[in-house]
């Protein structure tokens, strides 16, 4: 994007994969649910084309934007244990029906890790012209 817009920036963005995961319905309601896990993180269980519901979201660095994002099968086990402590009958790879991932650009703040990379929006003015 630098070449192409000509500019000479320090700043970058970083690529994080959200994926999903969705399931037969868990619940008999219209409203979703927001849970923290034991690691700080926060996933939600939202009611999704009337018979499943839509589990996500998972961060990870998605570091070719060249491939297509993809739910990896240890996203889909996280996604799966992580929900699996908050409902009645605990879920299990089987119970996907199916996923998909999304990647999102995000501000370059040289976070650790994907989870703790800033979700702010940054700009920054060219002063030169």
């Amino acid at each position: 994007l630098r070449q192409k817009l000509g500019q000479n920036s320090r700043e970058t963005v970083r690529l994080v994969r959200g994926s999903h995961i969705v399931v037969p319905k868990l619940f008999d309601h219209g409203r979703c649910y927001f849970f923290q896990g034991e690691d700080g993180r926060i996933i939600f269980a939202i009611p999704y084309e009337e018979d499943y519901t839509l589990i996500g979201t998972t961060d990870a660095d998605h570091s070719d934007p060249g491939t297509a994002p993809e739910c990896t099968p240890e996203e889909q086990e996280y996604l799966v244990k992580f929900a699996s402590q908050y409902f009645d009958k605990p879920l299990s790879r089987d119970d996907v029906v199916w996923t998909y991932s999304g990647v999102r650009p995000l501000y370059d703040d040289g976070a650790s890790s994907a989870t703790a990379a800033t979700r702010e929006y940054v700009l920054t003015l060219d002063q030169a012209q």
